[in-house]
């Protein structure tokens, strides 16, 4: 369950690290909260309000949609800085996303009434929210043409890829259950005999292996040949 970090040394680490306040004026600073969500916890669900903005200071989270027809389709990962109901506060819409962490994730809340009242007008953080909306977009854009054009090979390894490597933590090496392939499949666009049959092939040449109920990366520099630069994030 998501829980709040009563650290302030380590949130004033944090704030250091990504230098916060080079954008944030000192009444944003002093609101700001640090929390923790475990593997495989909502931050955000599609159609619910939000009233906090969050910063992923450390860790990974899932961003994927949800049709009406119960289908999920992969958007990207977030990794840090990352912001979390950053068009949220500024268009008052409900979640159009649904963001998952990953593993043991930390973020910075602050909350929406303290944004209104002291970044609303800001500048500074106004270029910095409008600089990672246009990455957003940029990104989502990028892997929602590979979902639609690019064969499912290319879409596995570059989702293994994303799920399996974190720059911040260079002992993360993430596992895919062997029962999650099914949703897997779903996140890219496919069907389970489909992604079965990609999973075969590549434990065939070497590039992933599959033991006790896991798949983990065998050789990545096929995987960086197979994603053609391309990763959800």
């Amino acid at each position: 369950m998501m829980r709040k970090i009563y650290n302030p040394k380590l949130l004033e680490s944090y704030i250091e690290k990504y230098n916060l306040k080079d954008i944030c004026s000192i009444e944003v600073l002093k609101a700001m909260e640090l929390f923790s969500y475990e593997r495989g916890e909502q931050i955000c669900t599609v159609g619910e309000p939000l009233d906090c903005m969050f910063f992923l200071v450390k860790g990974k989270m899932k961003v994927y949609t949800t049709m009406e027809n119960a289908k999920s389709l992969l958007l990207r990962f977030y990794n840090p800085l990352s912001i979390v109901g950053d068009m949220e506060f500024l268009s008052s819409y409900k979640v159009r996303c649904n963001v998952e962490s990953l593993k043991e994730s930390l973020v910075i809340g602050i909350k929406f009434e303290t944004l209104m009242q002291y970044a609303y007008d800001d500048p500074k953080f106004l270029r910095f929210l409008n600089k990672n909306i246009v990455h957003k977009l940029y990104t989502i854009s990028n892997m929602t043409s590979m979902n639609l054009l690019y064969p499912v090979e290319n879409r596995f390894a570059s989702y293994l890829l994303s799920v399996n490597v974190d720059e911040q933590d260079s002992l993360y090496r993430g596992e895919i259950k062997t029962s999650k392939l099914t949703e897997v499949a779903t996140l890219l666009g496919t069907s389970y005999r489909h992604l079965n049959r990609t999973v075969q092939d590549f434990i065939a040449k070497g590039i992933i292996i599959r033991e006790k109920g896991f798949i983990s990366i065998k050789d990545i520099e096929k995987l960086k040949q197979l994603s053609y630069g391309n990763l959800y994030e």
